[in-house]
């Protein structure tokens, strides 16, 4: 063989050798990269959108620390264990307010229909207050313990010599875990 057929020979071997890595080395680690960074681009974009609804998630939930207080944020109770706690959280929490509670009754538990597994716990709550201090009552119900939710509130005002004072009547809820029906 002449040396320039021998040239021609191993251009050959090395064009098919370069071929066969590239085919059968290369070109599978190639797809294999070029896979990993779709897979890593499109986790890239999952990230951003559950950063995006973590983001809203926590504006939320201040907006609701910032009217409802930090009750917002304690786990609910079962029923049974509501319908006890309840009536003294709230009646401690407007009794700091200033409210004079004259009554606390328990008015029922209903499901909730938006909240599947959720039940509210109502109560009514009575009692008088002085008119400067009314704010304070519905201010000192974002303290409560557990989250109180206002359904109804009457005002019936009356003189008692030469101060304000209110007769109130409140209508109270707080939502709890229904328990299952036995």
């Amino acid at each position: 063989m002449t040396p320039r057929e021998k040239r021609t020979v191993l251009l050959g071997l090395g064009v098919i050798a370069a071929a066969l890595l590239l085919r059968g080395g290369l070109g599978p680690v190639y797809g294999t990269w070029r896979d990993a960074r779709a897979a890593v681009s499109q986790h890239d974009e999952q990230l951003d959108t559950l950063e995006s609804r973590l983001d809203r998630r926590d504006q939320r939930l201040r907006r609701l620390r910032a009217k409802y207080g930090p009750a917002v944020d304690a786990e609910l109770v079962p029923v049974s264990e509501a319908r006890m706690r309840f009536p003294d959280a709230a009646q401690q929490a407007l009794q700091k307010g200033g409210l004079g509670v004259s009554s606390v009754a328990l008015q029922g538990v209903r499901r909730s229909r938006e909240l599947p597994g959720v039940s509210l716990v109502t109560l009514r709550v009575e009692g008088s207050v002085k008119g400067q201090q009314l704010p304070h009552v519905f201010a000192q119900l974002r303290g409560c313990t557990m989250l109180a939710l206002i359904d109804d509130a009457r005002l019936e005002k009356s003189q008692n010599g030469n101060e304000q004072q209110f007769a109130v009547s409140l209508v109270l809820s707080t939502p709890a875990l229904t328990e299952a029906d036995r």
